[in-house]
């Protein structure tokens, strides 16, 4: 077989092989889009929560940066909760998120829950954080530095994760305004990573 035949064989299975892969992209890009349109108005909150994860995934660069400076300046030995959130956030929102959180504190441990609030200009707000946070660990961050993630019309957004052994962030949960989530969010991390 000549050269220009063994050249054209090549590019066809290659051409084969990437149609195969765009196929099955496809496929499971479809059984996404299924599986969001099958939930039923019932569970209109986990659609609403599933929407936000995704549409906030593009800002895991914001919290690559937090990742690394976290490597730096704590030292754990077991998996950690993070809470990242400010004192200029909607007050009813962090009560929320600390309520859910108080229903796994028992599983969690107070030593395994890190609370990662913006510094603050406001006076006020640096006592919201104190006021809520005090018997946590706390160390505030700089959000001129370490932004929180924005949404889709401006807003930051509080979030949780696990800061693993190896100081890596991963499951990323961005709560929103129905507590449900977040329970089966908190119920998720404690099965996994706190029993």
């Amino acid at each position: 077989m000549n050269k220009t035949k063994k050249i054209i064989i090549l590019f066809v299975v290659v051409l084969f092989l990437i149609c195969i892969k765009n196929v099955q992209q496809g496929r499971i890009l479809k059984e996404q889009i299924c599986i969001l349109d099958s939930l039923s108005e019932n569970n209109a909150f986990i659609k609403d929560a599933l929407l936000l994860q995704i549409s906030l995934y593009a800002n895991r660069d914001i919290i690559s940066n937090l990742e690394n400076m976290l490597r730096d300046s704590i030292d754990i030995v077991s998996p950690v909760l993070l809470y990242r959130c400010s004192g200029m956030m909607c007050q009813s929102c962090i009560d929320t998120d600390m309520a859910s959180l108080l229903n796994f504190i028992q599983r969690i441990k107070k030593r395994n829950l890190l609370i990662l609030p913006s510094k603050e200009n406001s006076k006020d707000s640096n006592v919201k954080i104190k006021s809520i946070w005090g018997d946590y660990w706390c160390i505030s961050v700089d959000n001129e530095i370490f932004a929180l993630p924005i949404d889709e019309e401006g807003m930051p957004c509080r979030y949780f994760a696990i800061m693993d052994t190896n100081k890596h962030i991963k499951e990323i949960f961005f709560p929103n305004s129905n507590s449900i989530a977040t329970t089966y969010y908190l119920e998720y991390i404690c099965n996994k990573y706190f029993e």
